[in-house]
Order: C-alpha cells, then sequence, then structure tokens
C-alpha cells in the first residue's frame, strides 16, 4: 500500500487517512459477518426447538447446499445441534477478531493523533492544531496545480499536525 500510495504522490495524512479507513472498514465487516451468523445460529435453534419435541421417527427435509435432502428427525437434531455449537463457537471467535481489531484501530488512533468528525475532542485540545485531511487536499493540490478535489474515502477524518 505505501509503495502505491508513493507513485501516485500521496501525502503522509493521506496514507493515515486510507490506512484508518481499511481499519474502520475491516471492523466494520466484522461487526456484518457477526450479525450474519447471529442471524443463522438463531434459525438453527428455532428448528432446534420445533424438532426436539417430535417423534425421532418422523420424517424431515433439510437443505444442504441448496439441496433437499429427506432423513429423519433422529438423523437430522444431533447435526443440527452440533452445527449450532459450531456457528456459537464462530460467533465467539469472531467476536474476539472484533475486540483486536477495536483496540488496533483505537491505537492507530492515538499514535496518528487522529480524530473523526463527530467525536468529542478533549476540551484542553487546541482544536486549530488539527486540520482537517481534506483542506490539506485541497491546499496540496493547488500547490502542486492539482484540480483540488476531495478523495470521498477521507472525509471526516482528522489527521493532527
Amino acid at each position: 500500500m505505501a509503495k502505491a500510495a508513493l507513485r501516485k504522490n500521496v501525502t503522509p495524512h493521506e496514507l493515515i487517512a486510507m490506512q484508518f479507513q481499511q481499519l474502520r472498514n475491516d471492523q466494520q465487516s466484522l461487526g456484518v459477518k457477526i450479525a450474519e451468523m447471529d442471524s443463522e445460529l438463531n434459525q438453527h435453534n428455532l428448528v432446534i426447538d420445533v424438532l426436539k419435541d417430535l417423534e425421532s421417527t418422523r420424517r424431515c427435509f433439510r437443505s444442504i447446499g441448496g439441496v433437499l435432502v429427506e432423513r429423519t428427525v433422529g438423523d437430522i437434531l444431533p447435526d443440527l445441534r452440533q452445527h449450532s455449537q459450531k456457528i456459537s463457537d464462530i460467533i465467539d471467535s469472531l467476536k474476539t477478531q472484533l475486540e483486536k481489531k477495536s483496540h488496533e484501530l483505537q491505537e492507530f488512533k492515538e499514535r496518528n493523533n487522529v480524530r473523526v468528525r463527530g467525536e468529542d475532542l478533549d476540551d484542553d485540545e487546541d482544536e486549530t492544531e488539527t486540520r482537517h485531511i481534506s483542506k490539506e487536499t485541497d491546499e496540496d493540490n493547488d500547490e502542486s496545480g492539482g484540480d483540488g478535489k476531495d478523495s470521498g474515502d477521507i472525509v471526516g477524518v482528522l489527521v493532527g499536525q
């Protein structure tokens, strides 16, 4: 990423903003994946609740990879419970990864003095020392003869000087 950024004449502040945005995107994708897996776990648990009261010899159907398979409740229920436990373990693993990513993001913010628009700044911090990255981009483009357009990816990210 750094080599490609240097070839495109990206400023250090823009590089920090891009790295920060990538960390936030990673964090958000983990959250979305957790929500998807949680929904799948709830669906499994609903089916388990329905099947647990039925006779083990009763016919039922299960969709496996888009193919409908006929089995008995006695065959499917243990598989569903096992799969439900695996999904639960995956959710726990994803939550741990999310915590690590959140910690990594916070460390990055502190290390690079990054502020996000809308977050409360400390009262003792002088807001004039922190410039909005898109304003800096405008100034750099004006000095280098650029077109002065902001990048939509970095709007709202502040990088301290």
